[in-house]
């Protein structure tokens, strides 16, 4: 009999094991990359000293934006769109990607229950709950143009971030893969034709450290320079171990992204980039909400009673190339080509306790293709703006959970594949009223190979495994659909926009993980979501006020939801059905205020009604209605307030204090609802403090987040009755604080 977990054992020969190396390969890493810069700079760095112009923080009302393939402000996009600049994201204390979530109406990011590294999310009520190769997000994410397929890994440090975007809303057409709920786009800062450098140290609580570098030098003036970034962040958990005095939730990350950019000509702009990210970190462990049998919780709101190790190992590696060639001023042309390799070894427990049984060891590993070409056009004396494209995507991956106490193996290997051509196109037919539209055409495949293997028993049923004495079962199968979008758009006045837009777009179908049982391998179907807004961009009293607001209401059918069912042997399994339809209605709002020019105000607010029309699961007791079930991880109502101060201080430097407060209102974590599994409504506050020194190029800072050291959940698991009537919560991040001390040098002095 042959285990489908050694079906293909060559394609996983670089797996987490061989992969991820120690902390000297790290050094030697970082020096190499450094070192090779230093090494050709010499010539520059002289030069690049006396450079003149400090560069501070922007919080002014240019915001440039690239919703729709191209650089325009953020006041002239007729998309619902929150855009925050790298050292915003540093005065907000935002250092990974779930912060971004503190400043984006109606966002919510968490940390996954299975690892520290990746995340779940909900944007206008679409809902990202696993990372698995059989399930795609509805909330993309894109780094430096490059769409990523898997959340696994995504929650590592933010370091030497040009900007951070949240398209909301049905982003079908130019972001075409699956974003029913909206797009993340992230930016690094690219080589710059001078020479630019700083060190950050810090210090913070749970012995935390932190280390970042960067590095820019010019190598052949205005037509090759190069960068270098690294970031080291190491802390305690704040998880305690109640029998062993171990501490969970624990990091140790290190990256290093290293960038070529090619200027041959004044039209000819090429940016090869090298992101490796490793992490060895604990993961968030699970915490009972009652007793089983003689053992009982901890009392301590961060404390656990499991007795694993829980364990997170990260390696992953990115390779891109994106180049750029402008023609004329009337049509230039863009391609991107990237490899992504994913490597994430998990070990947690199931059932919170200190029973070995449901220990779980959890193996994810991806490698993902992509090609995208671009062109952009003008025509009709620049009233006419087109974009054409075509994406391929491409990945293989493997998903196995192993329980050592039972023998127990389950593995998942999914091949998918993606082509896809896009047009769009904006008209200004005055200058004051434009239309605009696009459409996409995409066909995905989707391929999976499963199997469950109990010692040496095949647990797939014979009528579904591909032939005998061979344990696993293969379903494939392709999916073609369209996506539009329509948008209009009236300026009333330059400082006022009013549009409309309407949009539909699809998230993929596949396959469940885990055959066990006749009826599991059925597939599932995309989702649809038809979505229309309205809006209103403006800016009043001369810039000193501005108010974004926008409504939709969405059409969402054939929706897919996740739960944990019984495996018939005591444990469970993850399935995926096409089990409901809903309309989701919300309003999104956000305020900037000048009163004065040292200071802004900020705050944000999101009303988000999902209600289900049809929710029901065929293999539950008489098909019962659920369509009274809240969604998942999806708050009727978020909001933030912040401010920003700013004052020079004569003959010193600039001193800077920012604070903001998040709020969401009560969650439901479970599909079907379960009573205690919620989170009721909660608030952080965060602030920082900065005291720049110009005559040294340095800055001192000191941070805090939760401040109010307020106690809530994030996430939660429910477990079936044979677990012993409980389930496990996750808890949040509790007050931490810091101070941080960053030197520049050269021309990029801030």
């Amino acid at each position: 009999m042959n285990d489908a977990s050694n079906a293909d054992s060559n394609v996983w020969t670089n797996g987490p094991s061989a992969a991820l190396y120690g902390r000297k390969s790290r050094c030697l890493l970082a020096a190499a990359s450094l070192g090779w810069v230093l090494a050709m700079a010499t010539p520059a760095l002289a030069e690049g000293a006396d450079a003149n112009a400090n560069i501070t923080a922007d919080y002014g009302d240019v915001i440039v934006v690239t919703a729709r393939k191209r650089a325009e402000t953020i006041q002239a996009v007729p998309v619902a769109v929150t855009a925050l600049s790298g050292a915003q994201l540093t005065a907000k204390n935002i250092t990974d990607i779930r912060g971004f979530a503190q400043a984006t109406p109606g966002l919510v990011m968490v940390t996954g229950p299975r690892s520290s590294t990746l995340f779940n999310a909900s944007l206008r009520g679409q809902v990202t709950q696993d990372s698995s190769i059989n399930a795609d997000s509805p909330i993309g994410l894109y780094v430096d143009n490059i769409y990523i397929a898997r959340t696994s890994g995504a929650v590592t440090s933010l370091f030497d971030i040009e900007q951070m975007q949240v398209l909301r809303g049905v982003q079908g057409t130019l972001f075409g893969r699956n974003n029913t709920g909206g797009a993340i786009l992230i930016s690094s800062v690219k080589p710059q034709n001078e020479f630019d450098a700083a060190l950050t140290v810090g210090v913070a609580n749970y012995s935390g450290r932190k280390l970042e570098g960067m590095i820019n030098v010019p190598l052949v003036d205005d037509v090759l320079a190069a960068r270098v970034s690294a970031s080291y962040q190491k802390r305690d958990g704040w998880l305690v171990n109640a029998p062993t005095g171990d501490r969970f939730n624990s990091v140790d990350t290190f990256s290093v992204r290293s960038q070529l950019r090619f200027t041959p000509t004044d039209n000819w702009d090429t940016v090869i980039r090298y992101t490796r990210t490793e992490a060895d970190n604990t993961v968030n462990m699970p915490i009972p909400n009652g007793p089983r049998g003689a053992l009982t919780p901890p009392t301590a709101f961060y404390a656990t009673a499991s007795a694993s190790l829980g364990t997170d190992t990260l390696r992953t590696d990115d390779v891109s190339l994106d180049s750029t060639y402008t023609f004329s001023d009337a049509l230039s042309a863009r391609l991107t080509l990237a490899h992504r390799k994913v490597n994430l070894l998990s070990k947690t427990d199931g059932d919170g306790y200190p029973v070995t049984t449901f220990d779980i060891n959890s193996l994810e590993v991806q490698k993902q293709d992509s090609a995208e070409l671009q062109l952009n056009g003008k025509a009709i004396d620049g009233r006419v703006n087109w974009v054409i494209g075509g994406f391929l995507f491409g990945e293989k991956g493997r998903s196995n959970a192993t329980f050592p106490a039972i023998n127990l193996n389950r593995d998942s290997q999914g091949k998918n594949t993606s082509a896809a051509g896009y047009a769009h196109v904006d008209f200004d037919m005055t200058d004051q009223l434009s239309f605009g539209g696009g459409v996409r055409y995409t066909s995905d495949k989707r391929r999976m190979i499963s199997s469950s293997v109990s010692g040496v028993n095949c647990l797939n049923p014979v009528s579904l495994r591909d032939a005998v004495g061979l344990c696993q079962t293969t379903g494939e199968r392709t999916y073609n659909y369209w996506s539009w979008d329509l948008t209009a758009n009236y300026k009333p006045t330059k400082d006022v926009l009013l549009y409309v837009r309407a949009a539909r777009g699809q998230k993929a179908g596949g396959f469940n993980l885990t055959v066990e049982r006749v009826g599991e391998g059925v597939p599932f179907s995309p989702e649809v979501a038809n979505d229309i807004e309205v809006g209103l961009k403006a800016d009043w009293l001369d810039g000193a006020l501005r108010t974004n607001l926008a409504a939709y209401r969405t059409n969402y059918t054939n929706i897919q939801r996740r739960r944990i069912v019984p495996d018939g042997m005591g444990g469970t399994l993850q399935r995926v059905d096409n089990a409901a339809e809903a309309r989701i209605k919300g309003i999104e709002a956000e305020v900037v205020i000048k009163p004065v020019p040292a200071l802004s105000l900020n705050g944000t607010l999101a009303y988000t009604d999902a209600d289900y029309k049809r929710f029901s699961l065929s293999d539950l007791p008489g098909a019962a209605d659920l369509s009274a079930n809240k969604f998942p991880l999806v708050p009727k109502y978020t909001a933030s307030l912040g401010g920003t101060f700013s004052q020079p201080i004569a003959g010193v430097g600039t001193f800077a204090l920012n604070a903001n407060w998040s709020y969401q209102s009560k969650v439901e974590f479970i599909t079907v609802n379960v009573p205690g599994l919620s989170q009721g409504g909660y608030g952080l506050l965060n602030a920082r403090a900065s005291l720049t020194f110009d005559q040294y190029g340095t800055t001192i800072s000191v941070f805090g987040t939760n401040l109010t050291d307020r106690k809530y959940n994030v996430n939660a698991t429910d477990l079936p009755a044979s677990f012993g009537g409980y389930d496990l919560l996750y808890r949040g991040a509790p007050q931490l604080y810091g101070v941080e001390l960053k030197w520049s040098f050269g021309g990029m002095r801030n």
